[in-house]
């Protein structure tokens, strides 16, 4: 529903009385003590044991998961700490049913999941417990159940959602009086506000923190402390801001009505100053306290101011972070172009080097053509070839030679 906050997992310890022990109720069966008609759990406003928060148990819940038991063990005492014994298992939970009235001890209970008690009677403790329940010395029965609630912040109130019940333990007292185990049994578990400033601060505690609904910052619900405590207002600090505030108040029974929260603040005055100035009037007594507020204000506006400038400074400073990052971006990215342009530069080098060394090859095998000089090349003029002429012919005559003209 609107206005409501999100859906939280709970586990609770809800304590009930057993009915009252009338001949009609109780019955020796199986060796043990069967006690009829038990209230389990019962529609209502109610604070457990465990997380010590009230929560509105509505009768269509209950009557939906009336059989949502996950263990129907009943024992000494409740789980926690030390392990509990096998011993202490000393009863069970039998015939669970949803009932719209069931008489208790002369009062009628209305919307209640009931059950039959059966107290086996087979260890010493639980023969033990069924006589005190007989003596009326064991008078409740306290439901161990979870599930899930929601925080409804116009009720300013848990509601439970979905239910289930893990056991039960029987004890001496009880959180209601109109639930009772056996009627011989004289305990009120109502408490009357005004028996004590104790009891008082206690119940203001737990209204206070149904009535504020205070969250931690991971949305838990925090337990909200009374600080101050008059007869008419109380004094409390709320977790969620860390302030103090004060709240009329009325007391109606076991009701507690409050009024507007106002915001107060706490002031220091030393032990020494009040005594030197026992006859100071009210009102000088709060001038010296406004004209202190005043020096503080003035204080407070001056800090104001500085934090102002350096806000201001802060802002330049961002803003002139900001030009150096863009500016060193664009550096990164001339650099990054440099080195891809470099990258070019060497690629065309090497091929130039390549060219230089071909052109160094052919050079070379020009410079050994030239150093053969009978070698004809393609483009030398050829020399008119030689005919060698005929030498002449030689005549002997009378001892003498001649040449042959």
């Amino acid at each position: 529903m609107p206005g409501d906050s999100v859906v939280e997992t709970f586990r609770r310890e809800l304590l009930f009385s057993l009915s009252p022990s009338t001949p009609d109720r109780l019955e020796e069966v199986d060796g043990g003590l069967l006690i009829h008609d038990v209230p389990m759990l019962a529609a209502g406003i109610w604070t457990d044991s465990a997380k010590q928060t009230p929560l509105d148990y509505s009768a269509s819940v209950l009557e939906r998961n009336h059989t949502n038991w996950l263990d129907r063990s009943g024992w000494s005492r409740h789980g926690g700490g030390v392990p509990r014994r096998i011993t202490e298992k000393v009863a069970e939970a039998r015939n669970l049913r949803f009932m719209a009235t069931v008489e208790v001890g002369g009062q009628t209970v209305e919307n209640a999941i009931v059950a039959d008690v059966f107290l086996h009677q087979l260890t010493q403790e639980s023969r033990d417990t069924a006589a005190l329940v007989k003596a009326g010395l064991a008078a409740f029965v306290s439901v161990e159940h979870g599930g899930q609630e929601k925080w409804n912040v116009g009720r300013r109130l848990f509601e439970l959602q979905d239910l289930y019940i893990t056991g039960f333990a029987i004890v001496n007292r009880g959180a209601c009086a109109k639930c009772r185990l056996n009627e011989g049994s004289d305990d009120d578990m109502t408490m009357n506000q005004a028996d004590s400033l104790e009891g008082r601060q206690e119940a203001l505690k737990i209204a206070l923190t149904a009535a504020i609904g205070a969250k931690w910052p991971d949305g838990s619900p925090a337990m909200v402390w009374p600080i101050m405590t008059f007869d008419d207002k109380v004094v409390f600090r709320n977790p969620a801001d860390d302030l103090l505030y004060a709240v009329p108040y009325m007391i109606n029974g076991e009701t507690f009505t409050f009024g507007t929260p106002v915001e107060v603040e706490q002031v220091y005055v030393e032990k020494k100053a009040l005594e030197m100035m026992p006859a100071l009037a009210v009102e000088q007594i709060r001038a010296m306290i406004d004209g202190t507020r005043q020096v503080t204000d003035m204080d407070t506006k001056e800090l104001e101011a500085t934090v102002a400038e350096l806000k201001t400074a802060n802002a330049d400073t961002a803003r002139a972070l900001e030009a150096a990052t863009a500016e060193m971006a664009d550096m990164k990215r001339q650099l990054g172009e440099a080195r891809q342009e470099n990258t070019t530069l060497t690629e065309q080098l090497g091929t130039q080097t390549e060219r230089l060394k071909e052109l160094d090859g052919l050079a070379a095998r020009l410079t050994a053509l030239e150093e053969q000089p009978d070698r004809v090349t393609r483009n030398e003029p050829q020399a008119p070839e030689r005919v060698l002429a005929e030498p002449p012919r030689l005549v002997h005559r009378n001892g003498k030679t001649y040449r042959e003209a």
